[in-house]
């Protein structure tokens, strides 16, 4: 017999160890840091709410067979207060898999008291549950974007994490490097991003705070931050250095007004990933991204990827972009309301707001 219960941190451990042998198939070296970081996310937000719990699953030995995070997010609608959940980490063991227990658990955070649940790293899996029980696929958000800067290096990761994989032999790193040299030469000023006069500054949670309500007016869905989250949520994206360096800026027009904000994890050598790009109208869209673009690649990224965007259809198209279908966001709402604003992108609902710093604590 399965029954659903809130996670507790005394199932910290056995939920730590679940995750792990899932992700990677192993049973034993826990990073010291795992438990920190699963604690910090999972229990200390300080938006986390007693009424929208991290959810467990337990057999009728009290054994913890699978679980799921749930992270609580607040927002706007006009002014509407939203609560919005974000669901990470929905894991359950190989051998209870037969009694449906991953449908159990997003049965549960569906039946919660949220205004909407979001998940954007969904395995194939989780989707076809999700989809199954009323939810829905988010098309504006499974749509990206990739500038490319240095196409060798784009090639030689992507041989090397086949390689990882045992599906490839050794990449070949120094005809690589000599390609890549030749190809800038011929072809660098179609690959580099220009920028003729930079006029940014750091971007910080007080800065954000106070730019907020201009850049944003123009959307009807958007984050209601405060202080003390976005220092926690910085704080959370620059942990360690798995995902690359956090780079965050404010973008100033030519008459110093502002025009937006990007973040990004910068990886020197290899994909960087836009995590946000704010901006106040299309044309400020297309000055904040081309700060980003410029500032990834004189800073060594191999390519760049962000999701598409509404304003950023025009800039996107005529500058040379790849375009892909990425992981398949996803939603559950009972408001016509907020369906309406996520699917027509009229939602500042980024990766920052996701969970994609969650989903490889472990490995």
């Amino acid at each position: 017999m399965i029954s659903i219960r809130p996670l507790a941190r005394a199932d910290l451990q056995p939920a730590a160890q679940l995750l792990q042998r899932v992700m990677t198939g192993r049973n034993h070296g826990l990073p010291s840091e795992a438990l920190g970081f699963l604690e910090s996310t999972l229990f200390q937000s300080p938006w986390a709410d007693r009424d929208l719990p991290c959810l467990g699953a337990v057999d009728g030995e009290g054994r913890l067979v699978g679980w799921v995070g749930v992270g609580p997010r607040r927002m706007r609608l006009g002014s509407r207060a939203i609560r919005l959940v974000v669901c990470s980490h929905l894991v359950v063991d190989p051998a209870v898999r037969d009694h449906a227990v991953g449908a159990q658990l997003l049965k549960d955070v569906f039946a919660g008291p949220q205004d909407a649940t979001i998940s954007d790293t969904p395995s194939e899996a989780v989707r076809r549950i999700w989809l199954v029980l009323g939810g829905e696929s988010v098309a504006v958000g499974s749509i990206h974007w990739i500038r490319v800067f240095r196409p060798w290096a784009v090639g030689l990761q992507v041989l090397a994490d086949r390689r990882a994989h045992g599906r490839r032999p050794k990449p070949p790193v120094g005809a690589a490097r000599l390609l890549a040299r030749a190809t800038m030469l011929a072809a660098g000023p179609r690959l580099r991003a220009v920028l003729e006069s930079p006029t940014e500054e750091p971007l910080t949670p007080d800065t954000l705070l106070e730019h907020l309500e201009g850049v944003t007016r123009r959307r009807s869905l958007v984050p209601a931050y405060d202080r003390d989250y976005l220092e926690w949520l910085f704080t959370q994206m620059t942990r360690g250095e798995r995902h690359g360096r956090i780079v965050a800026r404010l973008v100033r027009g030519q008459q110093g007004a502002v025009a937006g904000w990007y973040v990004y994890s910068l990886r020197p050598g290899r994909r960087s990933e836009v995590l946000e790009l704010a901006a106040r109208s299309e044309r400020d869209a297309e000055r904040v991204l081309a700060h980003l673009e410029h500032h990834a690649c004189t800073h060594g990224a191999a390519a760049l990827r962000g999701r598409l965007e509404p304003q950023l259809v025009a800039p996107i198209a005529r500058d040379g972009h790849l375009l892909r279908y990425g992981w398949g966001a996803l939603m559950h709402s009972r408001d016509p309301e907020i369906r309406h604003a996520i699917q027509s992108g009229d939602a500042l609902l980024t990766r920052m707001e996701g969970e994609w710093w969650w989903s490889d604590a472990l490995t």
